[in-house]
């Protein structure tokens, strides 16, 4: 059997454990932003596709991306339509709704207090 590490929170935040978090959050803005860089130049570089009919299409790989969607929406695939019907507007872009009702500790009966705890360790 192989030993399993627990992942455990040894020591408190402090300023040496922030700069660090800083310092790592820098990097991944650097390497996020590259990468976008990167797509953006990429989505504008002309290609020749061909089509179904076997004719030929230039586009950029961008427009390659949306041909490629329409393809699979049409062979039947439902991301991709929904991909495509955001695209058009004719679909919302997918939200969440979130509700809760919380009553602060101090506000809450000993039998309230029994009963959200029993429903938390329901879900855990």
């Amino acid at each position: 059997m192989s030993e399993t590490k627990k992942h455990t929170n040894k020591g408190q935040f402090t300023k040496e454990t922030a700069k660090e978090a800083q310092k790592k959050s820098r990097v991944a803005a650097v390497r996020n932003r590259k990468w976008r860089e990167y797509v953006k130049a990429l989505g504008k570089l002309e290609i020749t596709l061909t089509m179904p009919d076997g004719s030929k299409q230039k586009t950029t790989w961008d427009g390659a991306i949306v041909v490629s969607a329409y393809r699979l929406a049409i062979a039947g695939d439902d991301k991709s339509r929904k991909f495509i019907g955001m695209l058009n507007g004719q679909l919302e872009e997918p939200t969440v709704k979130v509700e809760a009702k919380v009553k602060h500790e101090a506000e809450m009966t000993p039998k309230e207090a029994a009963e959200f705890i029993a429903e938390l360790e329901k879900r855990i």
